[in-house]
């Protein structure tokens, strides 16, 4: 009994409903994993430009559970240090278990090139094990941009493993493009399309609401996955906390937890 889950753990990279389970954040898995806009901390996980404007030193922890199922956690760690050249950033993701685990190391540079256009890289070491079985390991890198093209609308652009350095179904070639459009001072539209090993196509909606000073609500639909997604994000002084949850009809919740500071 114990083999045929741990084959099901091994195939759930497979099927599941994310193109890469190490690309997301709370953040954006509220709005349906729109991520090519996002800022600040969490941009570590997303698209590294997004942490081109940050001026302190920044650090987060957070958890995904997959479908309750304490085998499918991915538990992160990220940070992002400004210099006089640039901003600095580094994550360290893990999804699965002892006997079976996935690992993804990061280690990123954004700079601000002008007013209204940041840019970044990231380098990224994966590595598999499989107890009594496999270590196997790959290097590849991640580039994003983000321009912001009037008052109320920013372009971002994302693209992972580009040369397919890595070969593998697990971690395929991402490249992404959306939209975030300021509504008013309550209101942030997203959208947003991924194509995975330039074949499939999603497309991604999203929309979140300041319900209140320092608190959000997020909602959005990711064609791909058929998913609905919501989030609630506040703000305490120097403290953010994000939590997003969709729904499986077979499969039941999954949601994901984070907690980030900057000092």
């Amino acid at each position: 009994m114990k083999s045929v889950f741990y084959y099901i753990i091994l195939c759930f990279p497979l099927f599941s409903f994310g193109q890469n389970d190490f690309l997301n954040s709370a953040q954006s898995l509220g709005i349906a994993d729109c991520y090519t806009t996002q800022k600040g901390i969490w941009s570590t996980t997303t698209n590294p430009a997004g942490g081109a404007n940050s001026k302190n030193i920044s650090v987060g922890i957070g958890v995904k559970n997959n479908f309750g199922l304490s085998e499918l956690n991915t538990k992160i760690a990220v940070g992002l240090i400004p210099t006089n050249s640039g901003v600095f950033g580094f994550s360290v993701q893990q999804y699965g278990f002892n006997q079976y685990n996935e690992n993804k190391f990061g280690l990123s540079f954004a700079k601000q090139l002008s007013k209204t256009f940041n840019s970044g890289i990231k380098i990224d070491y994966y590595n598999t094990h499989i107890q009594n079985h496999e270590n196997t390991g790959f290097v590849t890198f991640e580039i994003g941009i983000q321009k912001k093209l009037n008052r109320k609308l920013i372009l971002g652009s994302f693209i992972h493993d580009p040369l397919n350095l890595s070969k593998n179904d697990q971690n395929s070639s991402v490249a992404s493009i959306g939209l975030e459009y300021n509504v008013n001072q309550k209101v942030n539209l997203y959208t947003e399309t991924e194509s995975t090993d330039y074949d499939d196509l999603s497309l991604k909606v999203g929309v979140e609401y300041q319900i209140i000073n320092y608190m959000f609500l997020r909602t959005g639909y990711n064609s791909f996955s058929q998913k609905n997604t919501f989030g609630f994000s506040y703000n305490y002084k120097n403290y953010i906390v994000d939590i997003a949850t969709y729904h499986h009809q077979t499969l039941g919740f999954s949601s994901q937890f984070s907690l980030s500071t900057s000092f």
